[in-house]
């Protein structure tokens, strides 16, 4: 039975190497191998989809899902080896490696599989150990490093079964070998010096520890797109918009104690683990805000984190799409003449300036109306100030804008429940705040109505409370919903304000 599984399992493992062929032949330039491996995940991945690799003895019970690939590069050479292996606890960190794949003479090599009398691990110092058994008369241990495309022993532990007239029983003799190629030698058992079994378990125990290294499913293969590695043309990409290297350092202590002094290691950790972890490099991007908000690019690009970063400096500036929630250019223009003097509408150059100056400036990026429904009421902003409608229609943004950057200082009324000529009347507030218009409307959500002050002629939150049981019965002691509540549709009510 053993003999009919072990045949079965190297058929499928010769079927694959047929399939991957055409991937093992193609050449490639050292830095952009990521790119050759990508038809042998995509085997992979278009197998397990297919039930083709049911026969397998290593991955014949598993599923896309339980099988992981990661880049590690194991020689040193600046060029990684592609690892494939089953995930036995579930988790995305494994030891076992069960497929090996490297460059070698410009062209993808596939270095060895396990199976059912071999299997490999991943061992401190990038080694690979491996240990071989026929099941009853012979195994072997072996610590291996990569060189070229094969492994070469640095140390080989194995013992034979043999049988011994003398005593009549079976004994195990034991074997020492190194500097040959794994390949030549490891079915035999017997190859090498003979040793006592006291030299074999000492040398044995002075083999590496076995080492985990993180995978992806191979499941999120076609969703994932490009490896996990950059491309020379994805490392020399120009990530303004998306990257300043001050505010990573500056934003993420650990990220300044591990490349405060390596801006290109700080880049590499951005765009290969930082977006992923959902990290911020700028002011006016984040991955996640980027990918939730553009149903477009997500049908294209998946979860490939870097095309989105360059989707957003090649095009998304351009085109005004807002990187994260808390800069929008379209607000940054309008309510800065002086920069609308000078970048008219070069988009770009606005995100720009906000990243290398108006963040350190302090410069208002954006401010959501949503937070300010209990002082901005578009509609009422309207039918109070026709002359404004008449340059600016109904155009939500640029009204606020314009509350924002004038109304506030002309003594524009824009919600029953807030005059800002009202509120200036607090002396207190007014010492403070001076002609700083937005603070006056920023104390007043935030502070104001908690103190229940009064805000305009027409209202006082304390008195809307106190009046409205119904409303008390929703909104308890949160006083900005009453205020909410008054200046979108409450007023229309004939309710007690006053």
């Amino acid at each position: 039975m053993k003999n009919v599984r072990r045949l079965m399992s190297l058929i499928a493992a010769a079927a694959m190497c047929l399939a991957l062929l055409p991937a093992m032949t193609a050449t490639v330039s050292a830095n952009a191998t990521v790119d050759l491996y990508k038809p042998i995940l995509k085997s992979f991945y278009r197998s397990f989809n297919a039930g083709g690799l049911k026969n397998s003895f290593v991955y014949g019970n598993y599923t896309a899902n339980d099988v992981g690939y990661a880049l590690v590069d194991l020689d040193q050479s600046g060029i990684p080896e592609l690892l494939i292996g089953v995930m036995y606890s579930g988790t995305t960190g494994i030891t076992n490696i069960d497929d090996l794949y490297t460059i070698s003479g410009g062209s993808v090599s596939h270095v060895f599989s396990s199976g059912e009398w071999d299997t490999y691990y991943l061992a401190a110092g990038n080694k690979i150990m491996h240990n071989c058994s026929n099941g009853f008369s012979g195994i072997a241990d072996s610590v291996t490093h990569l060189s070229g495309m094969r492994l070469v022993v640095d140390s080989r532990v194995s013992s034979k079964r043999v049988w011994d007239d003398s005593s009549q029983r079976y004994i195990d003799r034991y074997y020492y070998s190194s500097g040959v190629h794994l390949d030549d030698v490891a079915h035999s058992y017997d190859y090498g010096t003979s040793i006592s079994q006291a030299k074999a378990t000492s040398l044995k125990n002075a083999f590496p520890a076995k080492r985990s290294y993180n995978v992806t499913p191979i499941a999120k293969y076609d969703s994932l797109g490009p490896l996990p590695y950059l491309t020379q043309s994805e490392l020399s990409f120009d990530y303004t918009g998306v990257f300043d290297f001050q505010y990573y350092i500056n934003t993420y202590p650990d990220i300044k104690a591990a490349y405060g002094s390596n801006p290109t290691g700080a880049l590499k950790h951005f765009l290969l683990s930082g977006m992923k972890e959902g990290r911020v490099a700028s002011p006016v991007f984040s991955i996640q805000y980027y990918m939730s908000n553009y149903p477009d690019l997500k049908r294209v690009f998946g979860y490939d984190y870097v095309r989105y970063a360059q989707h957003f400096v090649k095009n998304g500036m351009k085109e005004m799409r807002q990187g994260n929630a808390t800069f929008d250019v379209y607000f940054y223009r309008y309510y800065y003449s002086d920069l609308k003097k000078v970048y008219g509408t070069n988009w770009k150059n606005y995100y720009v300036h906000y990243i290398r100056h108006g963040y350190a400036e302090g410069r208002y990026s954006y401010v959501d109306p949503a937070k300010y429904k209990a002082v901005f009421n578009m509609d009422y902003y309207i039918e109070k100030n026709p002359d404004v409608y008449r340059v600016f229609g109904n155009n939500q943004k640029k009204l606020w804008v314009h509350f924002l950057k004038n109304g506030l200082k002309e003594g524009r009324t824009a919600s029953p429940a807030f005059s800002i000529r009202y509120y200036q009347n607090y002396a207190d507030l007014k010492t403070t705040f001076g002609t700083h218009y937005k603070r006056y409307i920023d104390h007043f959500i935030g502070s104001g109505v908690k103190e229940g002050r009064q805000s305009s002629l027409d209202f006082s939150v304390k008195v809307y409370r106190e009046n409205n049981a119904d409303l008390q019965a929703a909104y308890g002691d949160d006083m900005i919903k009453y205020a909410e509540h008054f200046a979108n549709g409450g007023y229309k009510e004939d309710r007690i304000a006053v």
